[in-house]
């Protein structure tokens, strides 16, 4: 039986506070998996596939804990606070608090998209963490806005609208991403993402391409650098439409082979 439960954590050193969904198993493992999801309309696609996916993970005896980001979903802040450099930092006191809280000695992060990309800013800062799935990482960040900006173009064409992308609220510049508002800040933080940086080392990483999203050069680049100094698995899964449909369909495959990799070698306490 899974006993899933839903809370709200304190970061106090900067004040606040997380919206926090465990999955905890009937029989227990020294293994957490933490997952890092995307933003934007990918979170909303990606939704179904992560709670299916944290069942099934839990159902081999790994406790799970899902999140939201300050300033979305279910967590504090509005919009216009969500801070990717904050993020890290929730990221962290989150790992902590896992650790004490469930008596958890070894935490694997699970990252979707840009999730995927701030798990290696995270494996950078903690040591501990050993185990990182990447599915689909951005990458680069300069593509992935650029992509995002022309999905938005081609949108207000269609629709005929002729709304300001650009805005002022109290000081601060906002770009907004078909209802997202990303802060300069977030947006300098994206566009300054590359493959490979920050550089992790000793760690086992795997990273899932789902059809062409992903381009092959680039999943090729990310592997060549992060192979320098950890053990790296390629894996490609057949997963139609992922992305680029109204909703994440098909997701049985990428479940199967997430399972497969993290639940392997886990032992009930």
């Amino acid at each position: 039986m899974i006993l899933e439960t839903m809370y709200y954590i304190d970061n106090e050193l900067c004040n606040r506070k997380l919206f926090v969904h465990s999955y905890q198993p009937e029989k227990f493992s020294d293994t957490a998996i933490v997952f890092l999801s995307s933003i934007f309309d990918e979170k909303k696609r990606s939704q179904n596939f992560e709670v299916e996916m944290a069942r099934h993970l839990c159902e081999k005896s790994l406790t799970v804990v899902r999140f939201d980001y300050y300033g979305n979903g279910d967590s504090y802040g509005s919009t216009f606070e969500f801070d990717l450099d904050n993020s890290l930092k929730d990221i962290n006191h989150l790992i902590r608090h896992i650790h004490t809280h469930y008596s958890i000695r070894t935490v694997k992060l699970l990252g979707i998209r840009i999730g995927a990309d701030l798990s290696l800013a995270i494996g950078n800062q903690n040591a501990h963490i050993r185990e990182i799935i990447l599915i689909e990482p951005i990458g680069k960040g300069k593509r992935y806005l650029a992509e995002k900006r022309l999905r938005r173009s081609a949108f207000f064409k269609f629709n005929h609208i002729t709304t300001q992308v650009h805005f002022n609220i109290l000081g601060k510049s906002y770009e907004d991403f078909q209802g997202y508002p990303l802060s300069e800040r977030v947006v300098n933080f994206v566009d300054h993402l590359e493959i490979g940086s920050p550089s992790i080392n000793g760690k086992n990483v795997t990273i899932i391409k789902l059809n062409n999203h992903f381009s092959k050069a680039t999943v090729a680049n990310l592997a060549e650098k992060l192979s320098l100094e950890n053990s790296v698995t390629l894996k490609n899964v057949n997963c139609h439409d992922f992305w680029e449909s109204k909703e994440a369909v098909d997701t049985s495959a990428v479940t199967e082979m997430v399972v497969s990799i993290l639940a392997h070698d886990v032992r009930s306490l």
